[in-house]
């Protein structure tokens, strides 16, 4: 099992590395917005197409 001391390091190295994970993806999200938004509009824009194909 382990340690108190060993459990709450591997908590801690979890949770900070958690946190480093989600500010890099917020920083990489506000300085590539751009990019998921063409995205979404090029994704809509297929779903658009298959949905009409598919009706005729």
């Amino acid at each position: 099992m382990g340690s108190l001391a060993a459990r709450f390091f591997r908590s801690c190295v979890y949770v900070f590395g958690g946190v480093v994970l989600l500010i890099w993806a917020v920083e990489l999200l506000c300085r590539y917005w751009w990019v998921l938004a063409l995205a979404g509009v090029v994704a809509l824009l297929v779903a658009v197409w298959r949905w009409y194909r598919q009706r005729w």
